[in-house]
């Protein structure tokens, strides 16, 4: 199910929000890969392993303890009280409520002057399985800063990037991300969420 959300902030607080993350102090963090890839973290003789061969910026406001294999999550105590306000509004839209957020981040990606497809992937699998193990209760979100040609892809169905708008989809399916070649950059919030078994009625 995929449900599409336009106008989710309020206006003065789309704009508050996004004069931080457009902000030029605000601190980005070089990423190597768009994607997991468990080869990436294993060393093969030779050196460590590419991922996807992509780059972005990003910044990991939440990660839920449960991900961590050391039982450790993290939270930036600075961005969640503001950033904790996207799955207040989030739970509004949603059948079924969340028992708890996984995971809370942003992703920056800058024109290379072409359209870059990213690898297609999962948010939240069972690495010790397959990667295509996947909880049915974990619900995905993609939330966008910037009107632009870059979009998301679900499954086969096209997204584009409209400023404010977010899009809501579960049980996971391979999805991806596409960057755009009209605008300085594209930001999103990706947000994933463990839905409660009772629906919000």
């Amino acid at each position: 199910m995929i449900k599409i959300v336009k106008d989710f902030l309020p206006k003065s607080i789309f704009k508050y929000v996004l004069d931080i993350v457009e902000h030029e102090k605000f601190d980005w963090n070089w990423q190597n890969n768009t994607v997991y890839n468990p080869e990436s973290y294993k060393f093969d003789g030779i050196g460590p392993k590419t991922g996807d061969g992509k780059f972005k910026l990003g910044k990991t406001i939440y990660t839920h303890p449960s991900l961590n294999p050391s039982g450790q999550g993290y939270g930036d105590n600075a961005l969640m009280p503001l950033f904790g306000l996207f799955l207040e509004l989030q739970n509004q839209h949603q059948e079924r409520r969340s028992e708890h957020l996984l995971k809370m981040k942003l992703n920056l990606y800058p024109n290379e002057g072409k359209q870059q497809r990213h690898g297609a992937h999962k948010d939240i699998v069972d690495r010790e399985l397959r990667d295509d193990v996947v909880d049915q209760m974990v619900m995905t979100s993609v939330y966008n800063f910037h009107t632009c040609n870059g979009y998301t892809m679900i499954g086969d169905e096209k997204i584009p990037s409209i400023a404010n708008q977010i899009v809501m989809f579960h049980p996971q399916v391979d999805h991806y991300g596409v960057t755009q070649s009209d605008t300085p950059r594209r930001i999103v919030l990706n947000m994933n969420v463990k839905l409660d078994e009772k629906t919000n009625k």
